[in-house]
């Protein structure tokens, strides 16, 4: 982000280093560096500043949402999947409905019948 889109405010909006794709799959990028060791080691205090600002960020969301953090997390143990709604119901201090006896651990959602051709399905005379 900091060497290739700029987004930086202390290093501007410039790109740092010429970059070489390699054609084959499993190659690195080749980067060529055209800055000096000085301006590697803002790059490099950039990129570490934004990736704890970030962290720090992360941490702050889910230790201010840990109660729902923990609802979806239980919810997910006993059912294994959950769906949109499922989460819209949680969220809003809700009570997801019991496991159908048929649950395929699929958000609690019975296993629909086959058809009539496949496999599993009614025979076909």
């Amino acid at each position: 982000m900091v060497m290739q889109w700029g987004m930086s405010s202390k290093m501007g909006p410039i790109a740092y280093g010429d970059q070489d794709e390699q054609i084959f799959l499993g190659k690195e990028i080749a980067v060529r560096r055209d800055y000096s060791e000085d301006t590697a080691r803002e790059i490099d205090n950039e990129v570490r500043t934004l990736m704890s600002e970030c962290h720090e960020r992360a941490r702050h969301v889910l230790a201010e949402h840990k109660e729902d953090l923990h609802k979806v997390a239980a919810a997910l143990l006993e059912r294994e999947s959950l769906d949109a709604e499922d989460i819209k119901i949680l969220l809003n201090d809700g009570i997801l409905p019991p496991l159908k006896k048929n649950s395929t651990n699929n958000g609690g959602a019975a296993k629909p019948a086959a058809d009539a051709g496949e496999p599993g399905g009614p025979a076909v005379a």
